[in-house]
């Protein structure tokens, strides 16, 4: 029992900030006291060597290098550290209630390969080589499925599976944050997916879809609309495919075997600035990644938007 009067009070739990306040006793009188209490938050002190990287926290941008994360909850989260020119830093940190825990990352630069000397005298060139299978069918993605690209002006992004439906793939871009909807036969992204619903995606000059199964000399066209900002007027191109070869490529990631797919568009009707009359694209699909490893597009007509781009590193399930 306690005596009438003044008492203090404090309150404790492992894993939350303490409480303290004064009770007032009274005689022959029970006094309760309700106590809410926060939990003890950790931080987060991320360094890299070269400074200036975005860093992104459980999929969202939280700021550039060095950066100190505060009031993160106590646990996993997952840490991912992008800078142009360099390969893509990712790992799952745990953080501890009341700690500050802290990342120093060395950022490994691009190592572009080298072209090999042609070899002087008479060469034999070897004749085409064909697919290991004779066609090859629409990919199975799994969740956490990845893949980080390149563009020519050296911008890095990561397309990333986080969950599969009926019909679609459902991947994040770290590009700008967005979830998307990847149509399954055709790995062509038709949709993005909001807090909303599903909203269609717009339709750019530089976008591509692929006719499975692949398999040498096939062929497949479709036509498409796209609305340019400064006309507003809808044009009309005809995109045509054709796999014209399955060779070696080499990009960032490494050598693989890949269909390398022609795309040629044509404006069919409507207006659209710059277009530059037939305009060509290279595409080069991997079976073993997937996924396409390399695009390539010839002039400065396939829109703002539309820059080559390869890949430089993966993970597949």
């Amino acid at each position: 029992e306690l005596v009438p009067g003044s008492h203090r009070v404090r309150v404790e739990k492992e894993g939350y900030e303490g409480s303290e306040r004064e009770v007032m006793v009274k005689a022959s009188e029970r006094a309760e006291v309700s106590v809410s209490l926060k939990r003890m938050m950790g931080g987060l002190l991320i360094q890299t060597e070269p400074a200036g990287a975005n860093v992104y926290i459980d999929g969202r941008s939280v700021g550039v290098s060095p950066y100190e994360a505060r009031d993160l909850s106590p646990g996993p989260h997952r840490v991912r550290i992008v800078k142009q020119g360099y390969d893509v830093w990712e790992r799952e940190v745990v953080v501890e209630a009341g700690k500050k825990g802290e990342i120093r990352s060395q950022l490994v630069k691009f190592e572009v390969p080298k072209p090999s000397e042609p070899p002087s005298g008479k060469v034999t060139l070897p004749k085409p080589e064909k697919p290991l299978k004779e066609k090859w069918e629409a990919p199975n993605w799994n969740v956490n499925d990845s893949w980080v690209y390149v563009n020519q002006e050296g911008k890095t992004w990561e397309i990333k599976v986080e969950r599969i439906e009926k019909e679609l793939f459902i991947a994040n871009s770290s590009l700008d944050q967005s979830l998307m909807g990847i149509d399954r036969n055709t790995l062509e992204t038709k949709v993005y997916v909001t807090s909303k619903g599903k909203r269609p995606k717009d339709t750019e000059m530089g976008d591509f879809l692929f006719k499975f199964p692949l398999e040498l000399s096939r062929k497949w066209s479709k036509m498409i609309t796209a609305v340019p900002t400064t006309s507003h007027v809808p044009s009309n191109f005809l995109n045509e495919y054709r796999v014209v070869a399955y060779e070696d490529v080499t990009v960032r990631a490494g050598t693989f075997k890949a269909f390398k797919i022609e795309l040629k568009q044509d404006l069919v009707s409507g207006i659209y600035a710059a277009t530059g009359g037939s305009k060509k694209a290279h595409i080069w699909y991997c079976p073993e990644i997937k996924k396409e490893i390399k695009v390539l597009y010839e002039g400065d007509y396939w829109g703002s938007k539309a820059k080559s781009f390869e890949l430089t590193s993966y993970k597949v399930n």
